[in-house]
């Protein structure tokens, strides 16, 4: 649905809801409604995304603020800092070399690291100086192994171990996840793809001492170009809308038919998911 100035208003699926928009004079998003939420955006001078806060309320009315993420930049449009206001003075900020690499996170919040590379991208590790053949073997206690076209084959943490196998076209095929604990099951997940190259299925299944443990489960996977549209578990679809036409930054997620119900994605400036609420604004899920 478009208004008659042509801004994007509402986005519907058949008679159900799901978000209206408002739009500022370069057609950039300054609110959308997120079930009972409403997530308001500001701009800088840039045209970068540099504040969104999440109020109880629709957007004219909007009250009280749940939450808000300031981000700022640096002159090569790398993200330096991020605010939150849900933790009193919680903040990240990140550091980058001339390459726009980063080497530093750091903050009051956790999860501080830091980075070296050589001059191939590579992640160093130690006294290292360069990853030969550009295949990194060792990072952070992981260990890789790699076959003659490059692609892992073999991944170990110390506590499981992964096992990767492709198909003529390099796509991953399999993938079996052995536990150091043998009192813990075997894991095989097996992948198909259409012509496109676009993975249709999935099917994940558990052993223990040579036995079947449960099921087999199968995923489908429908697509509407190179976005995913729907995840179909057994007989119930899960449904991705996107914010926009030719966006990729996911909206909201629909589960079911006969009685569906929404939940909102809350994302990151890059379109990676921080958060879902459902119809009420309470929080469903939260990345780590």
């Amino acid at each position: 649905m478009h208004a008659s100035c042509l801004l994007f208003s509402r986005l519907a699926l058949d008679k159900l809801s799901v978000s209206d928009f408002t739009r500022d004079e370069l057609h950039r998003e300054t609110s959308r409604t997120q079930g009972l939420l409403t997530t308001r955006s500001e701009y800088d001078r840039l045209g970068r995304l540099h504040r969104r806060d999440v109020f109880t309320g629709n957007a004219q009315r909007p009250s009280p603020r749940r939450w808000s993420r300031r981000w700022d930049y640096d002159y090569r449009n790398n993200l330096v800092r991020e605010e939150r206001d849900d933790n009193p003075f919680s903040w990240y900020r990140w550091q980058y070399d001339s390459a726009g690499r980063l080497l530093v996170q750091d903050g009051t919040l956790p999860g501080q690291e830091q980075w070296r590379w050589d001059a191939a991208g590579n992640p160093l590790e130690g006294s290292a100086e360069k990853v030969t053949h550009n295949r990194l073997t060792q990072l952070n206690g992981i260990r890789w192994r790699y076959d003659i076209h490059g692609r892992t084959v073999e991944k170990d943490n110390g506590q499981t171990r992964w096992h990767y196998r492709y198909d003529g076209e390099h796509r991953l095929t399999e993938v079996i996840s052995q536990p150091r604990d043998r009192n813990k099951p075997q894991t095989q997940v097996s992948f198909r793809y259409d012509p496109l190259g676009r993975r249709n299925s999935k099917t994940r299944r558990q052993m223990l001492g040579g036995q079947p443990v449960g099921k087999p489960v199968t995923t489908r996977f429908v697509w509407e170009g190179f976005r995913l549209l729907q995840e179909v578990h057994g007989d119930v679809p899960l449904t991705y809308v996107y914010s926009d036409q030719d966006s990729y930054d996911p909206l909201a997620r629909i589960d079911g038919v006969d009685a569906p119900e929404i939940f909102w994605f809350h994302c990151q400036p890059n379109g990676t998911p921080e958060r879902m609420t459902d119809i009420e604004g309470q929080v469903r899920w939260e990345g780590v």
